[in-house]
C-alpha cells in the first residue's frame, strides 16, 4: 500500500507505488475472459468483491486519484496509464492539515495537470469520490472551498 502510517518521505512513497504499480500491472490487465472465477481465497466477509482496475478505451488516458489522512496530515495522490495499462506517471503530495474532500480535489487537479502537461488531450477521470466528481462536473454544488480548484479543473 502507497498510504502508511510514518513520516511522509517522497522517495520512499514514489519507490511504493512503482512497486504497486507494478503488482497492479501483472494483476490488472488480464482480459474479462481470463479473469478467474470463484473463490480466489477464502473470503474475509459474507459480501467478498473482487475489486480491479479497468483500462480506459483506446486512444484515452485515465487518472485515477485518491487521498488519505493519517495522524491530521493529509496525503494525495494520482496515478496516470494508458489504454494498454502503461503507466504513464505518478504522483504524491503531503497537502498538510487540509480536509479529505479538498485533498482528494487536489490530487485530481494536479493528475489532470500532469497529463495536459504531458500532452494528452483526452482523458478519463476516475475515483470513488462521489463529492468531487459531482461537484467537478456540476451535477452537485460544490463546497465553497472547492471553488477555486474546481475553477482550475473546468478551465482546461
Amino acid at each position: 500500500m502507497v498510504f502508511e502510517i510514518v513520516a511522509f518521505n517522497p522517495l520512499l512513497c514514489l519507490i511504493k507505488a512503482k512497486k504497486a504499480t507494478a503488482e497492479w500491472s501483472i494483476g490488472t490487465c488480464l482480459s474479462v475472459d481470463s479473469f478467474p472465477r470463484g473463490h480466489l481465497s477464502p473470503p474475509i466477509h459474507k459480501n467478498f468483491i473482487v475489486v480491479r482496475w479497468v483500462s480506459p478505451p483506446p486512444g484515452l488516458i485515465k487518472v485515477n486519484f485518491a487521498g488519505t489522512c493519517i495522524d491530521l496530515t493529509t496525503i494525495g495522490g494520482f496515478l496516470l496509464r494508458d489504454w494498454t495499462c502503461r503507466l504513464i506517471q505518478v504522483g504524491a503530495c503531503n497537502y498538510g492539515t487540509a480536509s479529505i474532500i479538498v485533498v482528494e480535489a487536489q490530487a485530481m487537479r494536479d493528475g489532470i495537470l500532469m497529463a495536459i502537461q504531458a500532452g494528452f488531450q483526452h482523458i478519463l477521470v476516475k475515483s470513488d469520490n462521489k463529492l468531487v466528481i459531482q461537484a467537478t462536473t456540476g451535477s452537485n454544488r460544490a463546497p465553497w472551498h472547492l471553488f477555486q480548484l474546481l475553477q482550475d479543473i473546468k478551465c482546461w
